[in-house]
């Protein structure tokens, strides 16, 4: 199962549409129909608010109740004998009714009369009447049933236009009722389609997200069990490659102690004692080299368990390695290992069991690959805040292709197989290395071999840090 099964915004277009296309479109549409609704609740609101003061029907009505009162008010001047004050009441009366004449005749309310059609016979009413001004000529006895004629059919024309405007403005009020109603419906269709597009919207949000959840859990759950599938393996190649060696080293150094102690007795007799000596000798080596072996194996398990102890202190790295190659040299006397000793101290602060681990592997490496009859030699260097040991021979060095992987466990060099070693000693002595705070570098000669380094920390205390640090005992090479 791969990672990017799992990856993060890997939905098709057409599943983020459906999922938060389709309810983001119904809340824009309904928010639209809310806004268009409260905009024609607004112009319906000005619209009753402008009929409100201009009431047609008010307006006819005093118009026809003036009519009236002058009509009254011109029978009572004939019957007084059109005395003064009968004609100043009618003067007031017909002013009375001019005003409300112009008012019909005038903005809104002669719209309104056309739209009823009879504004053309109220202004026509109108215009008649002010030939009756009394003002301008008084009136006489002869013109007074003209004019009361006029009121009487002013008056009828008056009722009829209120009958009609009446049942207009009925009319019109319903009209408006009935968009009023449904644009109130509108807004509370429009506020539900809102709130249903936003819970749709916020459930696929919601859902999107525990999905997204999911999927990055089972993402990380699978690179967990690959990381614990990859280590399980490196595991398993591990075992598998170190029983391999181990057994091919074992059965080899058993076959040369089984060969050595069958050789003691020959045709049924003892060895002269050179020889006995030879094989004893050749059987001590051997078991030392299991014993190496051993210890390999078991500081390799210490190391990826986390279990070596480190014990940090501040000691001499040339008389450290001056100890050790004294050791060696003892135990191969034939051999030459050079020592270039340095001007003075090199303190440096490490564990010295570790680093004489370290050291002892890379000089027995070096022994190894090195011809008999050639020396190898250990000088020192310092670089900045670090103090250095190389340990060199004079075998045929390291191929390029290996050179990266040296240090690698259980890496041998294809021209190497032969060689006594199980293939993680290099391994060992850069992880100690590492972890004191130094390493171990591998570099080719120039005049041919390879060299090897261990880069420990100086110590910021000098040579007065330095302690009586003997390489502890069992430590074999």
């Amino acid at each position: 199962m791969s990672t990017e099964d799992f990856s993060i915004g890997r939905k098709p277009a057409q599943v983020r549409l459906w999922h938060y296309g389709m309810p983001l479109a119904i809340v824009v549409t309904c928010i639209g129909l809310l806004a268009l609704a409260l905009v024609q609740l607004t112009d319906i609101a000005r619209t009753m608010r402008v009929d409100a003061p201009s009431n047609m029907l008010w307006v006819i009505s005093q118009a026809e109740v003036e009519a009236l009162r002058t009509q009254n008010a011109l029978t009572t001047a004939r019957l007084a004998g059109w005395d003064a004050a009968s004609r100043e009441a009618l003067g007031v009366r017909y002013d009375l009714l001019m005003s409300r004449l112009d008012l019909l005749s005038n903005g809104p309310q002669l719209r309104s009369l056309a739209e009823l059609g009879i504004a053309d016979t109220i202004v026509s009413y109108q215009d008649k009447a002010k030939s009756f001004d009394p003002r301008l000529k008084p009136l006489a006895e002869e013109r007074a049933p003209q004019f009361a004629d006029l009121l009487s059919g002013l008056r009828g024309e008056l009722n009829r236009s209120a009958n009609r405007q009446m049942v207009a403005g009925w009319e019109n009020l319903s009209s408006q009722f009935d968009r009023y109603r449904e644009t109130v419906s509108q807004v509370i269709a429009s506020v539900i389609g809102v709130l249903l597009g936003a819970m749709l919207l916020g459930w696929q949000i919601v859902s999107g997200k525990q999905s997204l959840l999911r999927a990055e859990e089972a993402r990380l759950r699978t690179i967990r069990l690959e990381h614990e599938l990859k280590g399980v393996r490196a595991t398993a190649r591990y075992y598998r490659d170190f029983a391999s060696v181990v057994s091919h080293q074992f059965r080899t150094r058993l076959a040369i102690i089984d060969s050595a102690a069958q050789r003691l007795i020959i045709g049924g007799k003892l060895p002269n004692l050179p020889a006995l000596e030879e094989r004893r000798s050749l059987i001590r080596q051997t078991v030392t080299r299991l014993t190496g072996l051993v210890d390999a194996a078991l500081m390799a398990g210490r190391l990826d368990h986390g279990a070596v102890n480190l014990h940090a202190t501040v000691c001499d790295l040339s008389e450290l390695a001056l100890d050790i190659r004294d050791e060696f040299q003892r135990g191969v006397p034939e051999r030459t290992i050079a020592f270039d000793k340095p001007d003075g101290p090199l303190p440096v602060c490490c564990d010295p069991s570790l680093v004489s681990h370290i050291i002892m592997n890379l000089i027995d490496n070096a022994l190894k690959y090195s011809p008999p009859d050639r020396p190898i030699s250990v000088r020192f260097e310092t670089a900045d805040d670090r103090c250095g040991c190389t340990i060199s021979d004079f075998g045929s060095g390291i191929s390029d292709a290996d050179l990266p992987h040296i240090f690698d466990r259980f890496r041998r060099g294809q021209d190497r197989k032969d060689a006594q070693g199980a293939g993680i000693g290099l391994w060992i002595a850069r992880q100690l290395a590492e972890l004191q705070g130094g390493t171990v570098t591998v570099s080719n000669k120039a005049g041919g071999g390879a060299a090897f380094t261990i880069w420990l920390p100086a110590s910021a205390r000098g040579e007065a840090g330095i302690e009586d640090t003997a390489r502890p005992e069992g430590m074999r090479p």
